[in-house]
């Protein structure tokens, strides 16, 4: 029960702490790839873990599974015989029960954020090929003759970027070279299904500071790695230029559009983010077992603090 207690602290701990320390990276300016990964692998890694203390806690043995069909058997013929079942096995099921529905919640919001997105992209589709003209490509972009200077990405079974001439008669060619980049990236960096699961993770989890903020600190952060490609290829002040001319407005809500979130914050952190030396997929690793070191740590820490009253002298 201690270990369980332990790790349940070092989730909630890292959880309550956890958009400090990516807030703090942002400033610093820290690379956005990376702190996607952080985000995601921090998210896996306190959800981890407090699966670990549910299961060391109420369902010892040899594997949850068996274990919790026992404590519904036994639950079940204790109310048959008219008495109450112990405080231990209610726990049990009440744990179990809000670990499932978070799972379900999560499912389910990702099933309805999938639909959506299929749904806007066959209706865009219908409308495009009356309107616009297709450029071929991997990811081929719909060019619509509007003189305002638009564009957006929509994923899905059959990904696409919508663009509007206007960003050719407002941008430069390398400008526009950029937005196309930038909506790829998107595409290929599966921004749209983090951020849908950002919203799932909030809506079904709301308690925490590191849940209920997904959806913020993940619309920044795909925003700001699409701009950090787009950069890449085709210069910062290329995509300074799209950033400060283009508009957002009349894109539909499941897409991704080059300037619609946090445009001061992109401004301010193009070509400003730091060439990090450190693998992303360390700084993943980091981020998993960051709940589990936490819990440790302060499972020690209570040991040396309880030593002297448990020790006799």
């Amino acid at each position: 029960m201690t270990v369980a207690v332990a790790l349940l602290l070092g989730a909630l701990t890292v959880a309550w702490a956890g958009p400090r320390m990516l807030d703090g990276l942002l400033a610093r300016q820290a690379p956005p790839a990376v702190l996607l990964t952080g985000w995601f692998m921090m998210v896996a890694g306190c959800l981890t873990t407090v699966t670990a203390a549910v299961v060391i806690a109420v369902l010892p043995g040899h594997g949850p599974a068996p274990q919790l069909v026992g404590l519904v058997h036994s639950c079940w013929q204790t109310l048959q015989h008219g008495g109450t079942p112990r405080a231990e096995e209610v726990a049990g099921l009440a744990c179990a029960a809000i670990l499932l529905t978070v799972a379900v919640k999560i499912a389910i919001s990702l099933v309805r954020h999938r639909r959506t997105q299929d749904r806007v992209q066959r209706k865009q589709r219908e409308a495009l090929t009356i309107v616009a003209h297709r450029q071929p490509g991997a990811i081929p972009t719909w060019w619509i003759p509007h003189s305002t200077p638009l564009a957006y990405s929509l994923s899905g079974r059959s990904a696409l970027v919508v663009a509007t001439d206007g960003l050719n008669e407002h941008l430069s060619k390398a400008s526009v070279d950029a937005v196309i980049e930038h909506e790829r990236a998107h595409i290929l960096g599966h921004h749209h299904l983090l951020v849908g699961f950002a919203r799932a993770l909030a809506s079904a989890v709301p308690w925490t500071p590191l849940t209920r903020r997904s959806p913020e600190l993940v619309s920044a952060l795909v925003e700001l790695a699409a701009d950090a490609v787009a950069a890449r290829a085709h210069g910062t002040e290329a995509v300074r230029s799209a950033l400060l001319t283009m508009t957002a407005g009349g894109t539909p809500p499941a897409a991704l559009a080059m300037a619609r979130d946090c445009v001061e914050l992109r401004l301010r952190n193009l070509g400003g983010a730091s060439r990090s030396t450190t693998p992303t997929w360390i700084a993943g690793v980091v981020a998993m077992a960051l709940p589990m070191a936490v819990g440790a740590a302060l499972l020690t820490v209570a040991a040396f603090a309880l030593c002297p009253f448990l020790l006799p002298f």
